[in-house]
């Protein structure tokens, strides 16, 4: 007759080195994952972080940039405006200068030749002497236009001179407003970059899934090993013969 049986007494024991071995493998092969998910999901916030600053940063920048350039479009339409008006302004002004100072010129001619007739005049005795003073005053005011109108011509000529130089003032803005819209067109594709590279963030949210199942599959490696180290000790579970 074979001996009795208690409730919990050893009936199988396996050899559990390959077991422990299996259950060790699975643990660090779970470790290992979970440890990829962890820095996974660190790597993913600090790329929600990093992106949401580098596009306010990049928006900015364009936004920031656009602004210069309307002012100066709005400064350059105003400065054209403005050498244009002073250009015209100063030719009709130079034009017209000319054409006093000419007028003048005939009128001192005009002056000198009434005094030399006067003095020949006052010389055989026809006039009187106030005549004669008379015409030399007027010549001499004439002369005194005439200098003024000179001045004048000199006056318009600088004036003309100032604005034809505003062009370059001109030219300048032009060159700046489009070295400007290269900058706006530059800053533009740099924050259509950084929207891009958000693409990277679903990536990133991607490979964070797959770890998951992936823990999710170790995890029941993990649990079948054990269970199979467990199976390699039978107890009775009953008292019996």
């Amino acid at each position: 007759e074979g001996n009795g049986v208690k409730e919990g007494m050893l009936l199988v024991e396996v050899d559990q080195a390959d077991y422990v071995a299996q259950l060790a493998q699975a643990e660090a092969a779970y470790e290992a994952v979970q440890t990829q998910l962890l820095e996974a999901q660190r790597d993913l916030d600090l790329q929600i972080q990093r992106q949401g600053s580098e596009l306010a940063r990049a928006k900015a920048l364009v936004d920031a940039k656009k602004s210069k350039l309307s002012e100066a479009d709005t400064d350059l339409v105003m400065e054209r405006d403005k050498s244009k008006n002073g250009i015209l302004e100063a030719e009709a002004s130079y034009k017209a200068s000319l054409s006093r100072l000419k007028e003048m010129e005939h009128g001192v001619k005009s002056a000198e030749s009434d005094h030399d007739r006067a003095k020949r005049l006052f010389a055989e005795g026809i006039i009187a002497t106030e005549r004669r003073d008379q015409t030399q005053v007027a010549s001499d005011q004439a002369a005194a236009r005439y200098a003024s109108a000179r001045e004048g011509v000199e006056q318009a000529k600088a004036r003309h001179a100032a604005s034809i130089a505003s062009e370059k003032m001109v030219e300048l803005q032009s060159r700046r407003v489009t070295t400007l819209r290269a900058e706006v067109k530059e800053t533009e594709a740099a924050y259509q970059l950084t929207l891009t590279n958000a693409g990277i963030e679903d990536l990133k949210r991607e490979r964070i899934k797959l770890l998951e199942a992936k823990l999710k599959e170790e995890e029941a490696k993990v649990a079948a090993a054990r269970l199979r180290l467990e199976n390699t000790v039978i107890y009775s579970p009953i008292d019996g013969v």
